[in-house]
């Protein structure tokens, strides 16, 4: 009995690692967007300064 309770904690480690991993490359995937977006708009008010 006590050998199932490990067992089930380990999956739900398992389980909470992969979501926690899966949060974070949200996260990463979310913050490269918004380097990308920043980007532009320094671009953009570059643009306008020589304009």
């Amino acid at each position: 009995m006590s050998s199932k309770k490990i067992e089930k904690k380990t999956d739900e480690n398992r389980d909470n690692k992969s979501k926690a991993l899966s949060e974070i490359n949200k996260l990463e995937t979310s913050i490269k967007s918004m380097s990308t977006n920043l980007n532009k708009l320094k671009s953009l008010f570059k643009k306008k300064g020589k304009a």
